[in-house]
């Protein structure tokens, strides 16, 4: 084979791989799908023991339905059918994370120690650090008390108590007792914490007074409001 017969054979050769390569159809990609966002839901700070823990849950359940995840700060709380992650055992971005991706964050059963943190804004903690961050990101904070509001200032230690309460109601935190049945209005409405709008919807309603327990926490902006209008609480309160 000379030397014009080789050239000739390497074009016929090329053309042909060419031709053969126009004629294959690129295979189309398979783009995974993203997974659905979770929906946002109730998450639930658990830093220790958590008395009357199948009360508690239940007017967790009552209050914010059964989307709740549980993060529990140490290994004595255990629910069933319930979602429940372990603070050691999960990363604190994921924390975070689920923290920011909610509608509510309910603080339970918390020592004083702690509310006294949460009341002074002090932070160094991650569980306080995670309460006090989802106030500040605007979520629906809330905090689920296992005793009673103290009736009466008799002792240093009630007043101290008092003054812990009072500052977190003054930081528009909702405070719940989950170990006792709510307070009725004279309509059959149960509550413990008297806000705005229920000063509101009294004064529309035509009334002039809301009846109200002695350890019934209304919080500043229904004092503001009922002072405004003329709605009148018809009995005492913790603050």
């Amino acid at each position: 084979m000379n030397e014009n017969e080789l050239i000739n054979l390497l074009n016929q050769i090329t053309t042909e791989v060419m031709r053969r390569v126009q004629q294959v159809q690129p295979q189309e990609l398979s783009v995974p799908q993203a997974e659905p966002a979770q929906k946002p839901c109730t998450v639930v700070l658990v830093p220790s023991l958590v008395p009357f823990q199948d009360k508690a849950v239940k007017e967790l359940v009552t209050a914010y339905g059964n989307s709740l995840l549980f993060v529990a700060f140490g290994d004595a709380f255990q629910v069933d059918r319930q979602r429940v992650i372990r603070a050691d055992e999960e990363s604190r971005d994921r924390i975070l994370q689920l923290v920011s991706d909610s509608i509510n964050v309910v603080l339970l059963a918390p020592t004083l120690e702690l509310i006294g943190r949460i009341a002074d804004a002090q932070d160094e903690d991650f569980l306080t650090y995670l309460f006090v961050r989802a106030q500040l990101w605007g979520k629906k904070v809330s905090v689920f008390l296992d005793f009673d509001l103290p009736r009466f200032r008799k002792s240093q230690f009630q007043e101290s108590i008092s003054d812990k309460l009072k500052a977190l109601t003054e930081l528009g935190i909702p405070l719940v007792c989950y170990r006792k049945e709510a307070v009725q209005d004279p309509n059959g409405n149960s509550r413990m914490l008297i806000t705005e709008q229920d000063v509101l919807d009294a004064y529309h309603a035509g009334r002039r007074q809301i009846a109200c327990r002695i350890d019934s926490i209304i919080t500043p902006l229904a004092r503001d409001k009922a002072n405004e209008l003329g709605v009148a609480f018809t009995s005492g309160e913790v603050f």
